[in-house]
């Protein structure tokens, strides 16, 4: 993976929280588990938001079948 680099002013006393909840080993690691975890997130609540909300052409005998070819 090849990274970015640029330069940001954070709050210090945040920083130094995320680091130490984190139990990251640098500021560079709990700012990229910050990073995954707020994306994580985001994808799970969108995920959750759209619920019920697609219409599946998949009949329950067809979701049977595929579970038993596993």
């Amino acid at each position: 993976m090849e990274g970015r680099r640029f330069s940001v002013t954070l709050d210090p006393d945040l920083l130094d929280n995320a680091v130490r909840l984190s139990g990251a080993d640098s500021q560079r690691e709990a700012i990229e588990i910050a990073l995954r975890e707020f994306v994580r997130r985001r994808g799970l609540e969108r995920m959750a938001r759209r619920a019920g909300s697609v219409a599946l052409t998949i009949s329950v005998e067809e979701v049977v079948q595929a579970r038993e070819a596993e």
